[in-house]
């Protein structure tokens, strides 16, 4: 009987390469996405720039 017979395989997972710059990328993709709604919604984008002047 081998020494790992009985044990579940667990293979450690490498670190992801570029996590951090997909992570980036991730955010980058939304951040643009929204800006773009903005644009389509006018009256919110209103709003977010009336209350940012008069805070």
């Amino acid at each position: 009987m081998s020494t790992q017979e009985g044990l579940p395989s667990v293979v450690p997972r490498p670190a992801r390469r570029g996590a951090i710059a997909q992570s980036w990328q991730r955010f980058v993709a939304m951040f643009v996405k929204e800006f773009i709604q903005l644009r389509r919604d006018r009256p919110t984008f209103a709003m977010i720039v009336g209350i940012r002047s008069f805070s």
